[in-house]
């Protein structure tokens, strides 16, 4: 039924919160095969998962994870990047801002990693969040 509904749509998925967006399934581990598979199978759906690093190590293990996701592409918003091992930034260590605040992000993908502006978005010392 799901990859039915997809075949019809070309759409962005964005999942803001995954954590607690999957303690919401039940079965989580088993829908959430489905749904990328069904995705995958029609080219026609991207997802975007989003959370803390924190809780996205938390699901590194699971199946779905490890076939779906990429340590080679995503973007990392906010301070941090070099504490997460998460995403492979190929950038030397001293050209990342370890804290670029929340205005800034990096795109990475294997080709490379680049600072990147995040339009709306400031740093507490700019204004309010």
């Amino acid at each position: 039924m799901i990859s039915h509904l997809l075949k019809k749509f070309k759409n962005l998925i964005r999942i803001y919160g995954l954590d607690r967006f999957l303690s919401t399934l039940e079965n989580a581990e088993e829908k959430m095969n489905a749904i990328l598979s069904a995705a995958s199978e029609t080219g026609k759906i991207s997802i975007i998962a989003m959370d803390t690093s924190n809780k996205l190590k938390n699901h590194e293990y699971d199946s779905w994870y490890r076939k779906y996701s990429s340590e080679e592409n995503g973007i990392w918003l906010g301070n941090g990047i070099n504490d997460q091992y998460l995403l492979n930034a190929n950038l030397p260590l001293r050209e990342r801002d370890n804290n670029c605040g929340m205005a800034f992000a990096y795109s990475i993908n294997p080709r490379r990693t680049v600072e990147i502006k995040v339009i709306g978005m400031q740093n507490a010392e700019e204004g309010e969040l």
